[in-house]
């Protein structure tokens, strides 16, 4: 049975599957097999192989593995049995495996303290770091070794991304605990970039899984360095990230976002468009979201007739605009935005145009923002009667409803 087995946690494929007495009565005969053999002759290799089975067994339910769970229990008392004998990587990358497979939980994000004991504190946690340092160790071969630092690599990261809040890094520091999401980082990276040593190029010299890991690790570095608003540290992240990364990356589009971001959080606004250009260049059609995002930038640097053209382009042949849910949500956005950059061009018409459209049909005429902003469009078209009549329905609505923000600076297609 192939090693990538335990690589990493899988989920369930699409499709029908067989029933759990299915997978016992197909494997049955084997099962039989290896515990006369185990009974026998009790060896390290014998429990790994039987752990296998049942892990296999496990993955071949597919619609069923809620209740499969007990295959994953046997596998995880053999891999122990194994290491208990003779300890080996394939041993301890399988027990891994089996054990954030029954156990994963995701952190409980909205509790500081209780996402610092998790990571710094619980057994889980540990229990995978130890396990995969433990392959590391007992390797004999590039594969075992290969997903050993991967998961060595993804475990700092995962920890590191966690803990990367304004609120936990007030908490920490309250403590007096020196951790440092930093050198969390800076031992991912260490160990992604061994892991990348291990897989040559392609004979096409296109970059290999490992190298492109280094990538995403940078990325995961500069998302959470602008949450903690170290801009500086995100600008270096994203900028080195660049290099291992291809249009192959699924997360590139967001990528690119994130990068020109941050480039737009500190006004610099044509940093920001080259960086959104240089990610349509890579993949302009599964990157389209980006032409929104410039157009913002543009937009917020005075290019308003730059603006309007990708505000316009997103739609071309579409629509909706990508990654946009919600009737009232979608019709409103890019007429609100198009009305702000006719504004900047004293086309006060055609702005209360765009205005009305998305009151009509996206049905915001109780935000108070919007009917201000066609207000501020009547006043430069010089209808001061229109403009009071908005502006006196505004005051009567509720000023915390804050939809401008909403429909406009809200949407995120690849919020962080």
């Amino acid at each position: 049975m192939p090693l990538a087995l335990v690589a990493g946690m899988a989920g369930a494929q699409p499709g029908e599957g067989p029933t759990i007495a299915e997978v016992e009565a197909r494997h049955k005969q084997k099962l039989e097999e290896l515990a006369f053999r185990i009974r026998s002759a009790p060896s390290s290799a014998l429990f790994v192989e039987r752990a296998e089975l049942y892990v296999a067994m496990y993955r071949g339910l597919v619609l069923h593995r809620p209740a499969g769970r007990h295959f994953v229990e046997r596998a995880i008392d053999d891999f122990s049995a194994a290491i208990d004998l003779q300890p080996s990587a394939l041993a301890y990358l399988g027990r891994v495996w089996c054990s954030r497979e029954m156990h994963w939980t995701d952190p409980p994000k909205d509790h500081p303290a209780k996402m610092i004991d998790f990571f710094l504190k619980a057994p889980a946690y540990a229990g995978y770091l130890s396990g995969f340092q433990n392959a590391l160790r007992l390797s004999t071969s590039d594969g075992e070794r290969s997903q050993s630092l991967d998961g060595l690599a993804s475990l700092h990261a995962w920890r590191a991304r966690h803990l990367a809040t304004s609120q936990i890094s007030a908490e920490l520091r309250a403590r007096g605990d020196p951790y440092s999401i930093w050198e969390d980082f800076g031992r991912s990276l260490e160990y992604a970039t061994q892991r990348a040593r291990l897989e040559p190029r392609a004979s096409n010299g296109s970059l290999a899984s490992g190298e492109q890991g280094i990538g995403e690790i940078y990325v995961q570095m500069g998302r959470a360095a602008a949450r903690l608003g170290e801009f500086d540290r995100a600008l270096t992240a994203f900028q080195s990230a660049e290099t291992y990364l291809t249009d192959h990356n699924a997360g590139i589009c967001s990528y690119y976002a994130a990068w020109g971001k941050v480039y737009a959080s500190q006004g610099l606004f044509l940093q920001s468009v080259e960086t959104y250009t240089r990610g349509l260049k890579l993949s302009e059609w599964n990157c389209r979201p980006l032409l929104e995002y410039r157009g913002d930038a543009y937009l917020a640097h005075g290019q308003a007739n730059d603006a309007l053209a990708d505000y316009d382009a997103l739609f071309q042949g579409n629509e909706q605009v990508p990654g946009c849910t919600g009737v009232a949500f979608c019709a409103a956005r890019l007429p609100i935005k198009r009305a702000q950059a006719y504004l900047r061009l004293q086309q006060p018409q055609k702005a209360v145009a765009e205005i009305t459209f998305a009151i009509e049909k996206a049905f915001i005429g109780h935000c108070p923002q919007v009917l201000l902003l066609r207000a501020k469009a009547y006043r430069q078209l010089g209808d001061v009667a229109s403009a009071l009549v908005d502006e006196q329905r505004a005051a009567r609505l509720n000023p915390s409803q804050a939809c401008l923000d909403y429909y406009v600076e809200g949407w995120d297609v690849w919020k962080d």
